[in-house]
């Protein structure tokens, strides 16, 4: 089983998240819902072995999640996608959480914001004022 091609499948199918536990098929976080991956099969033990030893390089890192049992690190796959990795031990096995996270910044429209903040964020100088009286946004009296 190959974890480059797990997380690329999950960019190709806008997951937010990926979660791999041994005995168990990937699953991947789409719109909220949690998905089995039955496709690519059941994650085995020498799997996950293979997957920390492709996300964590450093020797350091890994005595690190050891000594822990949990370690937050990233991880990229050039012209795919980066990612957020947290793996963790949990009754005696480890197991990973993927969070993608977007190389482009989507725009205003995407977002579906309002355009009017939009226009307001384009503004090369922008004041706001307030009605608040300053009493009550510090009630203590200016010292002199």
């Amino acid at each position: 089983m190959e974890l480059n091609e797990i997380l690329t499948k999950a960019v190709e199918e806008n997951a937010t998240d990926i979660h791999l536990k041994i005995g168990r098929f990937p699953v991947f976080r789409i719109n909220r819902k949690l998905t089995d991956r039955e496709e690519f099969g059941k994650i085995k033990e020498h799997d996950i072995v293979n997957f920390i030893n492709a996300v964590i390089k450093s020797e350091s890192k890994k005595a690190e999640l050891i000594k822990k049992g949990e370690i937050d690190i990233s991880y990229s796959i050039p012209g795919v996608s980066r990612f957020r990795v947290n793996i963790y031990r949990q009754r005696g096995t480890y197991a990973f959480a993927f969070r993608v996270l977007k190389t482009k910044i989507p725009s205003f429209d995407e977002l579906n914001l309002p355009r009017k903040l939009a226009d307001i964020a384009l503004e090369k100088e922008v004041s706001f004022s307030s009605q608040v009286p300053l009493e009550q946004v510090n009630p203590q009296p200016l010292q002199q």
